[in-house]
């Protein structure tokens, strides 16, 4: 086989180009992206191959046809569509043959146009078969290659436990076979499945690596694919401008080679970069640059992306009628496809474009399935964490295992050659398990000191510096339960920043991140000793008053809003004023969990908005 999902657009310096290669040095370069190039090279070698092979030859031309399979057209469906159809009667073929790895090879080929339809279900039945077929087959080679389909189709689905556990198998695979390209490409795709489980440093280093090993081979395709993967990494680490840079260079390149698909997804890509970087304008002009070309995408996921980050700007321009035609479009995919992280950031946005259009019960409906949707995905974070930890302790054990093996078989092999051998292989042994005892040791240190850090990082806000929402509402879950238990009173304040947008929008997002650091230090000074102040997101906070009637909740409440509106915003911004909104709620039996108890406290907040702002409202 061979090309898989990359498509063979670069590789490591190991053909030269010449015209005078042989039938094999094609086949081996083709099978192993031995060559620097792009798809059209590879083309033209597949050409070059088959003029040089004698094509009534069954086996050479099964060999020929497995390569043939990868580079069929799919410039649009209906071509997908026949690259399937043709794939299928190779498959036929294969299994008239009794041919299990060429039933792997043709399966893994008609499962990649499948993905790239969208038909997934389908796509993922064939990598599964494609696995089982090449592991009957033995062929070390063809497992990996479906492994890492299966990883690629799995990460973008959102199961990254297993996307990580694939491709680490793949690249160990390739690695152990000397195939170079594809074990450097594999390290790319797993540097891309920490960035989704929000490890951006480690995601960052394995990139950076990956780039200046495909630099120095003089691989540029490879380098721009690595890049990109950096950037969207950069925009996760709040890096705009850099990210933004790898786009521009990316876009320019795909205009000068009129590669559309490309110049397509990475419009798509500089909007979101600009949106993030509290650009809207920016991001708005990359979105309308993109619109003629999203009749190139055919698997939906592109264009509901597109729909997605228009209604971001239009909700951040106000103009929640026409961002609600886009929410709805976009949602339909998202929800096809099970994206939890996008369909989260849909309900939020339809949230807030209700929220300006005055349907406040059906925005509080959409916060309330938002806020379970990032329920489920911090759940989800917590599992991933866990396989990742045991992912890479399960890699660096059976390392340690296979090198003791090796260690022992050539203790072995010098014991039979003299006792003196035997004792130097035996000391060799005992110095390579401590080394291994020592590394091991070494390594479970740092991932003991790298766990800690992220669970103290994963309960604290960033700009704040105060407790942040999972924080906040663990907490929030054990007073209650405690004051259910012992039978004393227990409220709540749910407040944010009054127009906090027209802040941003006035005085700059610096701006704005400052009213909110001088929020959480007012708010810390103004609760009671034991009470607890977090941040739950944008410019929402909540306090948790253990003990605390609605009387004397009311009475915080009364100071906080005083206190911000009495608060000397100069320092800050001149002619800045800054306001609140508080909802209050005491606990009640009705309420039958934590959860519940914030949604009376939002409703209340809701109401405080309605009346005028800059007021606290019970539930």
């Amino acid at each position: 086989m061979a090309c898989s999902i990359a498509l063979c657009v670069g590789a490591p310096a190991v053909l030269a180009e010449s015209e005078s290669l042989s039938a094999e040095e094609l086949f081996r370069g083709l099978e192993n992206a031995e060559f620097i190039g792009g798809l059209e090279l590879y083309k033209s070698k597949l050409a070059q191959l088959r003029q040089q092979i004698d094509m009534s030859d069954a086996r050479m031309r099964e060999r020929y046809d497995r390569l043939a399979c990868w580079y069929q057209p799919d410039s649009n469906k209906d071509e997908a569509f026949a690259a399937i159809a043709q794939a299928e009667q190779w498959i036929k073929a294969a299994k008239a043959e009794e041919h299990l790895a060429a039933q792997a090879d043709f399966t893994l080929c008609r499962g990649w146009f499948r993905e790239l339809i969208g038909e997934w279900t389908d796509a993922q039945s064939d990598y599964n078969a494609a696995l089982a077929l090449a592991e009957q087959a033995e062929d070390r080679r063809l497992v990996a290659d479906a492994l890492g389909a299966r990883a690629e189709l799995m990460a973008f689905r959102g199961d990254l436990g297993q996307a990580l556990e694939d491709f680490q198998a793949a690249h160990h695979i390739f690695h152990s076979l000397g195939i170079r390209y594809w074990s450097t490409y594999y390290v790319s795709m797993i540097a891309n499945t920490y960035r989704r489980m929000g490890d951006y440093v480690q995601a960052r280093e394995l990139l950076e690596d990956v780039i200046q090993q495909f630099r120095q081979r003089g691989d540029q395709d490879s380098v721009r694919q690595s890049e990109t993967l950096l950037a969207l990494t950069l925009d996760e680490l709040g890096e705009f401008a850099a990210a933004e840079a790898i786009y521009a260079d990316q876009l320019k390149n795909y205009r000068e080679k009129n590669e559309q698909y490309g110049v397509l997804s990475t419009l798509i890509s500089l909007a979101d970069n600009r949106q993030r970087a509290g650009q809207p304008d920016a991001a708005w002009t990359y979105l309308k640059q993109a619109e003629p070309l999203l009749h190139l995408s055919y698997d939906g996921g592109t264009l509901a992306l597109w729909h997605l980050l228009t209604a971001a700007v239009l909700v951040d321009k106000d103009q929640a009628e026409s961002a609600l035609v886009h929410i709805v479009e976009a949602e339909a995919p998202l929800a096809q496809h099970e994206s939890l992280r996008y369909l989260s950031w849909v309900q939020k946005l339809k949230a807030e474009a209700l929220a300006q259009t005055g349907q406040w019960e059906a925005a509080f409906n959409a916060m309330q399935i938002y806020q379970q949707t990032q329920e489920t995905l911090a759940k989800k974070q917590r599992e991933l964490t866990s396989t990742r930890l045991r992912v890479e302790f399960d890699s660096a054990r059976k390392e340690a295992e296979n090198e003791m093996l090796r260690a022992e078989s050539r203790a072995q092999n010098a014991r039979l050659e003299s006792l003196e051998e035997r004792r130097r292989w035996q000391g060799l042994v005992f110095v390579l398990s401590a080394v291994l005892l020592t590394v091991l040791g070494v390594w479970g240190h740092k991932q003991w000191r790298h766990s800690r850090r992220m669970h103290q990082l994963a309960l604290t806000d960033e700009l704040t510096g105060m407790p942040n929402r999972r924080a906040v509402y663990a907490y929030g879950g054990d007073i209650l339960l405690r004051c259910i238990g012992d039978e004393s009173a227990f409220s709540i304040l749910v407040f944010d920043v009054d127009y906090f947008k027209r802040i941003n929008d006035t005085w700059g997002h610096d701006v704005g991140d400052s009213v909110l650091q001088t929020l959480a230090r007012i708010s810390g000074g103004v609760v009671r000793k034991g009470d607890l102040v977090g941040r739950t997101g944008g410019e929402e906070f909540l306090a948790i008053l253990p003990g605390a009637d609605v009387g004397q909740a009311t009475e915080v409440a009364e100071r906080l809003r005083k206190r911000v509106e009495q608060a000397d915003m100069r320092a800050v911004a001149d002619d800045l004023t800054v306001t609140i909104s508080i909802g209050v709620a005491q606990y009640q039996p009705a309420d039958q969990d934590f959860p519940r108890l914030i949604q009376r406290a939002d409703n209340a907040l809701y109401a405080a908005k309605n009346a005028g702002r800059n007021r606290v409202e019970l539930a």
